[in-house]
């Protein structure tokens, strides 16, 4: 540009909304809660940030939004444990694979799914229970910080299956962020403890009376030998244990 007596490059000026500036404003994305700069960087153990949860009996489709608390690329893990049908996820299903295990002459099925999660266009979580669905119940939680590029398909590392018990010992957690989840097919169960070292999350209790599915969750950063017991007020018939782990930022692998 010619300025009147020279030939000069012109200054590029950007609105940033309140006003001018010479300098390359950064790209801000919205996460679901704010504008940020970039997406959350995987730390070695990613935290909780929120759940839901919810007892079904009856309908074939069930439907859980995601936690208000969720942000762009969190990582989303739903459970469901059904009676009668394998849940099979139906929503987002293009994205993920779920896990399932199960109890075949008693009719419990769990299933599991972890996904990051890409904004509010997602939608909420749908599984589907079957025509024959009696009780289920589905959680979904959300964890900050993981390590979406490492994130397995099989997201439970481990398996138990339990009867005619009223503590259910831990398996040992692994590396990064771990999830228990305790599945429980009792009529009359009511409270339970979990041991030191782990922090209670979701639960969500079947009706105190009928013979139904609860699941109660719970989550450490801890690895190594098994935490303890998880104590239960009565006897139940059957119960399952799943350890899930959402992986974080390896500290032998650049950032």
């Amino acid at each position: 540009m010619y300025d009147g007596s020279a030939w000069v490059t012109p200054d590029v000026r950007y609105y940033t909304g309140t006003g001018w500036t010479t300098k390359v404003p950064q790209v801000q994305m919205w996460d679901g809660n704010g504008w940020q700069g970039s997406s959350p960087t995987a730390r070695a153990f990613p935290v909780f940030a929120g759940s839901n949860s919810r007892e079904y009996a009856g309908p074939r489709y069930v439907s859980l939004p995601v936690p208000q608390e969720a942000r762009v690329m969190d990582f989303v893990v739903s459970v469901c444990a059904n009676r009668s049908t394998i849940p099979q996820l139906v929503h987002p299903a293009l994205r993920t694979l779920p896990q399932t295990y199960t109890y075949t002459e008693d009719g419990v099925y769990f299933s599991a799914a972890a996904f990051p999660y890409l904004g509010t266009d997602d939608g909420p979580v749908i599984w589907d229970l079957g025509e024959r669905a009696k009780q289920g119940v589905v959680i979904n939680m959300v964890y900050r910080y993981g390590d979406v590029t490492n994130r397995s398909v099989t997201p439970v590392s481990a398996g138990w299956t339990f009867r005619n018990v009223s503590e259910i010992p831990l398996m040992p957690a692994k590396k990064h962020t771990s999830i228990f989840a305790a599945v429980v097919f009792a009529k009359d169960f009511s409270s339970f403890r979990w041991p030191e070292g782990v922090t209670p999350r979701e639960a969500r209790k079947a009706t105190f009376g009928k013979v139904g599915i609860s699941i109660v969750t719970a989550d450490t950063s801890r690895v190594g030998a098994s935490p303890g017991n998880l104590l239960l007020n009565t006897k139940t018939p059957l119960a399952g244990l799943y350890l899930i782990t959402i992986p974080g930022r390896d500290e032998a692998r650049p950032t």
